[in-house]
């Protein structure tokens, strides 16, 4: 993210000026390569840090100083450029997932207190079919299906971050290379129930108490 020192850099100057007598003088110098926070703070980009709450919190801390004083320490540059002064124009958004979800970290206090925080609220139904549309090859009203079916189990199990779109994409991908009218099979029910159990690892559900509102839900809406 920040960059590092790549190979080096060789100069040499051979000095003939008298036939029988040579000067030579080589140079080398370690190349350092800019990385997209580096680029983003020495030239007053947009930087993105998609899903930063992945990364551990100790490797976050570089960006404390950026925030708060407006520096980014280069570790492994030369003596020379150990920073740089971060350009006024430079600004960073975060993304990230719920504690909840597999691999995600607690954020440090101090990085916390140097950002806003804006919660998103679940996107709507429409936005649900559109992306599931976009990932798969079904129609907008097979894809309205997929959402109701992922949009109800929701209710049953109640919790909203349960199944999120990434749910509706899967089972998506796994019906629409076949005619829709095969879904109502028992081996297509079961493989679309156990998509949905899948994606409730973190919450403890009772799935033989769930899987018969599971299969009306296929009933209903395929």
């Amino acid at each position: 993210m920040i960059g590092g020192n790549y190979g080096y850099r060789r100069k040499k100057t051979v000095d003939n000026f008298i036939h029988n007598v040579y000067t030579i003088e080589e140079d080398f110098q370690l190349r350092w390569l800019d990385k997209q926070l580096t680029k983003a703070c020495r030239d007053g980009h947009v930087l993105v840090y998609d899903e930063f709450s992945r990364t551990r919190p100790t490797i976050n801390n570089i960006l404390l100083s950026v925030l708060e004083e407006g520096v980014l320490f280069l570790p492994g540059f030369d003596a020379e450029k150990q920073s740089i002064t971060v350009h006024p124009e430079f600004r960073i958004i975060f993304t990230s997932n719920p504690l909840e979800y597999a691999g995600v970290h607690k954020t440090q206090a101090a990085l916390e207190d140097r950002m806003v925080t804006i919660e998103l609220n679940e996107m709507d139904r429409e936005t649900e079919v559109a992306i599931t549309m976009a990932n798969s090859c079904l129609s907008d009203e097979d894809a309205g299906k997929i959402v109701d079916i992922v949009r109800d189990y929701r209710v049953i199990v109640s919790s909203s971050k349960t199944c999120t779109v990434r749910t509706c994409i899967k089972i998506a991908r796994v019906l629409d290379n076949e005619d829709f009218r095969k879904y109502r099979s028992s081996i297509t029910k079961n493989m679309v129930a156990e998509i949905l159990f899948s994606e409730s690892r973190h919450k403890v559900i009772n799935q033989k108490e769930v899987y018969p509102h599971v299969l009306s839900l296929i009933d209903k809406y395929l």
